[in-house]
């Protein structure tokens, strides 16, 4: 299996904006170099924890999820 190769993404492209990563196989990732819609990420370009990027892979469980607090409850309705 082939590695992903990391491009950070210079103008938008499908629903990449610029300044997004992404991991695509070899063959993609040399064509977005080409036609300059992204350039090959450097290991530090970006930080943990830094906007747009990803702290980690970890999935939290819908209980670990912060609550909507933008949803009101809805009042029952009396026939």
């Amino acid at each position: 299996m082939q590695e992903n190769v990391i491009v950070k993404f210079t103008r938008a492209w499908r629903h990449y904006n610029p300044g997004e990563y992404a991991g695509f196989d070899p063959l993609t990732a040399k064509d977005l170099v080409d036609s300059t819609a992204a350039e090959y990420h450097k290991t530090d370009d970006f930080e943990e924890g830094a906007a747009g990027v990803a702290p980690s892979t970890e999935v939290l469980t819908a209980a670990e999820k912060p609550a909507d607090k933008s949803k009101k409850p809805v009042a029952d309705k009396a026939p």
